[in-house]
């Protein structure tokens, strides 16, 4: 649990829960889950088209959900899902550090073209594309970049069908955070009671 700027952060492993694993794979949920959280705060350094030079904080954690087949011989027909979340001080600082659906994005050139999604998704631009074997789709909520990855036989092959498919469960993913950020920020405000 984090504390001081991102404390209101909801953790990866709450936002895919075992519940929402199990809607979005139609799977059972094995148990296991596999998280990584990292404590420190992160920086990039970025220069604007001024020349003038600025830094993006940020915090990252990651939540992977396997099926009990997950564990066989046969690992395709298992299903995982993967929630990355890199939250940043502030939302301007998401949105424009969101590469991931930036056309002229130096990352373009390593997981190749991105398909934009045609619905709305969260505070920016959201997409999809291949890591390696595996389609995501990346989308900001508020503050927050989120990625969703599905491996296994039963995510879409495809980037454009991975974020037709993803469209509507991203758009929960995005409320979710938004409002375990919004309840969060609340219980750190102090009440005041009068005398």
């Amino acid at each position: 649990m984090h504390t001081g700027r991102y404390q209101s952060v909801p953790n990866a492993c709450d936002v895919l829960s075992n519940k929402l694993f199990q809607e979005i794979t139609q799977g059972k949920d094995s148990g296991v889950v596999e998280a990584d959280y990292y404590e420190q705060e992160y920086f990039d350094r970025f220069e604007n088209d001024k020349g003038e030079v600025g830094h993006f904080y940020s915090n990252k954690q990651e939540c992977r959900r396997v099926s009990p087949e997950w564990f066989g011989q046969k690992r395709r027909n298992g299903k995982a899902l993967k929630v990355d979340l890199t939250t940043y001080r502030e939302a301007g600082m998401a949105a424009k550090d969101a590469k991931d659906c930036n056309p002229i994005s130096p990352s373009r050139n390593i997981t190749g073209d991105a398909v934009m999604a045609e619905e709305k998704i969260g505070d920016f631009a959201a997409c999809s594309f291949r890591v390696v074997n595996s389609p995501t789709i990346s989308f900001v909520a508020g503050r927050t970049q989120v990625t969703l990855t599905g491996y296994g036989d039963w995510a879409p092959d495809s980037p454009e069908e991975y974020v037709r498919a993803f469209t509507p469960i991203a758009q929960r993913v995005v409320n979710e955070v938004h409002e375990a950020i919004e309840q969060g920020t609340r219980s750190r405000v102090p009440t005041v009671h009068p005398q």
